[in-house]
C-alpha cells in the first residue's frame, strides 16, 4: 500500500511520552523510539503518528537490512527516500537509544553502530584501498 502522508485529526490526535522507558534497557527500544519520534515529529514536521510509525518500520527494517549485508560504515545503501533519511536523523540524534537500536540489529553480534555519512562509497573505496596497502 505505501506511505501516506495524513495530518487530517493532526490536532486531536494525542501523543505521551513516558521519559522513564526512555532511559530503561529493558523498554523495547523500537517501541519507544516509534512513540517519542511520533511526539517529536508531529510537533517539527505535522506528522500524523501513523505516518510516523509506518515510516519508522521502514527505517528499521531498512537497518536490519544494512546490518545484514554488512554496512555499518554507512556508504554502500542510502536510504530510499529524503522522508527516512530526515527520521534516521532524528533517530541518530538520540543517541542513547540508537545505539540500542543498533544492538538489537540482526547479524550485528558486536553491537555495532550503522553509520550514516554524507560522503558516499566513493569515500568508503579509497578508505578500503588505503587500508589494504597499509596490510600490505
Amino acid at each position: 500500500e505505501g506511505l501516506k502522508f495524513d495530518d487530517t485529526n493532526l490536532e486531536e490526535e494525542e501523543i505521551n511520552l513516558d521519559l522513564e522507558d526512555l532511559n530503561d534497557p529493558k523498554s523495547d527500544v523500537r517501541a519507544v523510539l516509534s512513540n517519542a519520534l511520533a511526539l517529536r515529529m508531529k510537533e517539527s514536521k505535522r506528522w500524523s503518528r501513523k505516518f510516523t510509525e509506518d515510516l519508522c518500520r521502514e527505517l528499521f527494517h531498512f537497518l536490519e537490512l544494512k546490518a545484514t549485508l554488512g554496512d555499518f560504515e554507512g556508504c554502500e545503501f542510502s536510504p530510499p527516500t529524503s522522508l527516512m533519511d530526515d527520521l534516521w536523523h532524528e533517530v541518530i540524534l538520540n543517541t542513547k537509544l540508537y545505539r540500542r537500536l543498533c544492538a538489537t540489529l540482526p547479524n550485528n553480534p558486536e553491537g555495532k553502530l550503522v553509520e550514516h555519512t554524507t560522503f558516499g562509497a566513493v569515500d568508503l573505496e579509497v578508505q578500503r584501498e588505503r587500508t589494504r596497502k597499509e596490510l600490505t
